[in-house]
């Protein structure tokens, strides 16, 4: 009698899970087994596969490849499992063991997952969850004894929608403010009926439902264009997409802030007694990081006895130059030299470019630090790493890279020649960044010496052609607004540019006044002053070029637009100031052919081609001094 009734039970069971899809057509619900203990699971790059009664079950990923052990599979932080199969899909049970320290969360298909009962249910063909960290913990792991999965043949008729083999899953990039050529999408058999258009970021581009038409939003970002077959009762739901990714091409093609972080250190002026660890939160999701925790609004790696590092995700920054920017601050009393890396192309940074570059940070201080990124891939990534193994602790924070920008520029031609080296005098309205390959100097006078005094250099942002965009130079001179400089070169035409931002530099002593807006006569400096211009003391043999008078008794004179002279105050009555040495005599100023050769030794009676550094020299036997 008992197994009679067990026999109607189960009979009655199996009609429940019989069940009408449209029209008629009938679907049997079936459940298939994974006991994770029946298989000797042996990962390949991280990742183990089974495949039952038609139902796939991929582990892959995570800080350890998934491991087999007695009572099962254990899988680890950021595992991905997917388990798909071609019948629907309709619910997953998990049975774990009670040794876990993670857990699942739903990151593809649709459907609930329910982590108290540890299972899903909806309708789908393939799901994936990723295991995570439990409360209280810092690396989940989820020990998994079986996977129970409930799946129903659907007899309905199968549909395709596509876009055509060169749109599906493809990725089209277009900058703001352009428009983008729309993608149309097909079902079949056509007969099954149309397609609607959505789009999952409708501020990045958004889409006309019935006819596919994109309009480009005014967000930089990415967007997912999907066309769907809803579906019927003879036919099955289908759908396609493709991927619109809208670029600001003066904004950041990425950017951690670390925000997110609400520990301690860091932004909150604390460098070094930090006890507590919290986990690392990013806005990118897919760092790379070892010994991390989480600071105040940034960033700490490494340990008193253990280096820390960080790798950005994959970045595309192929085809041009991309300018790096983040802050870096070492733990107060550690050493301070970590390595910044490129996985492609090179990182240029204090004038040198190679792959990897040091960087010195402050003790318990912020600094800002600029490198240019050339020859990278689709596929690059950034990495962070403390220079040695102990003691090496650092911080960081807001971490971007964007484009560079063609920059805007302006050319200044040289004429005055002296033994090969081109000079010329400058002044500008507004300030100019010059490039490294020249150089440029401050002139003063003590007594009755010239001295040239080369200005500080560094790396500066410069604006470009277009609106809010910027390159960066490095290693160049800033020449504030309305100042009188030296240019050195040895071509005769000179490229500068226009800082993004107003820059504060000191200075060294400098008499060079700036010539004025359009030329013309200047007014005299306050008190007596002798008044000198960049010329030739002899000008029909071009010899001894330097700042003479440029009027009688070094009163004022008329000078061109963008040039500068000299005003020095009139404790001598020197006429003239050569490059070699004081000279008495003034000749003309404007300098169109080339000097004439003259013979220079070093201090140490070498014979030399140029005065190219700072030093003592002898020219046809006078003893000059370049100061730099």
């Amino acid at each position: 009698m008992k197994q009679h009734l067990l026999l109607n039970l189960r009979a009655l069971l199996v009609l429940c899970m019989i069940f009408v899809i449209g029209g008629g057509s009938l679907a049997l619900a079936e459940e298939v087994t994974l006991t994770t203990a029946d298989y000797t699971w042996e990962a390949v790059n991280k990742k183990v596969e089974q495949t039952i009664d038609g139902v796939t079950f991929n582990f892959n990923g995570g800080t350890t490849a998934p491991k087999h052990y007695d009572d099962g599979l254990r899988t680890y932080e950021g595992c991905v499992i997917t388990i798909s199969s071609e019948s629907v899909i309709t619910k997953i049970d998990f049975t774990y063991t009670n040794s876990n320290s993670g857990n699942l969360t739903l990151t593809s298909g649709e459907g609930t997952w329910n982590s108290s009962s540890k299972s899903w249910t909806g309708s789908a063909n393939s799901i994936a969850l990723k295991v995570g960290h439990s409360s209280g913990t810092k690396n989940g792991q989820v020990r998994i004894t079986k996977i129970v999965v409930t799946t129903v043949e659907d007899n309905r008729t199968a549909t395709t929608v596509t876009f055509g083999e060169d749109v599906d899953n493809k990725t089209f990039n277009v900058n703001l403010g352009e428009t983008f050529e729309s993608k149309t999408a097909t079902v079949s058999p056509t007969e099954a009926g149309s397609v609607t258009y959505s789009s999952d970021n409708t501020e990045v581009a958004s889409v006309n439902e019935s006819t596919g038409a994109i309009t480009i939003g005014n967000t930089a970002g990415k967007a997912t264009i999907t066309a769907s077959f809803a579906e019927t009762e003879d036919y099955k739901a289908s759908s396609a997409k493709y991927y619109i990714n809208v670029i600001d091409p003066n904004g950041p093609v990425f950017y951690e802030s670390f925000d997110q972080n609400d520990g301690t250190g860091g932004n909150d002026d604390t460098w070094s007694n930090i006890s507590t660890s919290k986990t690392l939160k990013y806005d990118k999701s897919e760092w790379s990081v070892v010994k991390e925790s989480g600071a105040y609004k940034c960033a700490r790696f490494g340990t008193a006895n253990a280096k820390g590092s960080a790798t950005t995700p994959a970045i595309d920054l192929s085809g041009d130059k991309y300018i790096l920017t983040f802050k870096a601050g070492a733990w107060s009393g550690d050493k301070t030299n970590i390595d910044v890396k490129v996985s492609k192309g090179t990182l240029s940074y204090n004038g040198t470019s190679s792959s990897t570059q040091t960087i010195t940070m402050a003790d318990a201080a912020w600094t800002d630090y600029t490198m240019t990124v050339a020859g990278a891939t689709n596929s690059t990534t950034i990495t962070f790493t403390a220079k040695v193994k102990s003691d090496n602790r650092f911080f960081l924070d807001e971490v971007k890279i964007v484009k560079a920008q063609a920059p805007a520029t302006s050319t200044l031609s040289l004429v005055a020649v002296d033994n090969g080296i081109y000079y010329a005098t400058f002044s500008s309205s507004e300030a100019v960044i010059f490039p490294s390959d020249v150089e440029v100097d401050a002139v003063s006078v003590e007594g009755s010496t010239l001295n040239i005094t080369e200005l500080a250099k560094d790396d500066y942002f410069v604006k470009a052609t277009s609106a809010d965009g910027f390159d960066v130079v490095s290693k160049g001179y800033y020449v504030p607004a309305n100042t009188g400089v030296l240019i050195q070169s040895l071509k005769n035409s000179v490229t500068y540019y226009y800082p993004y931002e107003a820059a504060t530099v000191s200075l060294p002593a400098n008499q060079l006044k700036p010539a004025p807006a359009k030329g013309g006569e200047f007014t005299p400096e306050p008190g007596n002053h002798l008044y000198y211009k960049l010329a030739y003391n002899d000008f029909s043999e071009k010899e001894d070029l330097g700042f003479y008078w440029g009027a009688e008794n070094g009163g004022v004179f008329s000078v061109k637009a963008g040039t500068a002279y000299l005003a020095v105050p009139s404790t001598s009555n020197v006429k003239g100031f050569s490059f070699d040495g004081t000279s008495t005599g003034v000749s003309a100023v404007d300098a169109e052919e080339p000097a004439k050769t003259r013979v220079i030794y070093n201090i140490a009676g070498q014979k030399v081609n140029a005065m190219t550094k700072a030093g003592s020299y002898i020219v046809n036997g006078k003893k000059i001094v370049i100061r730099k």
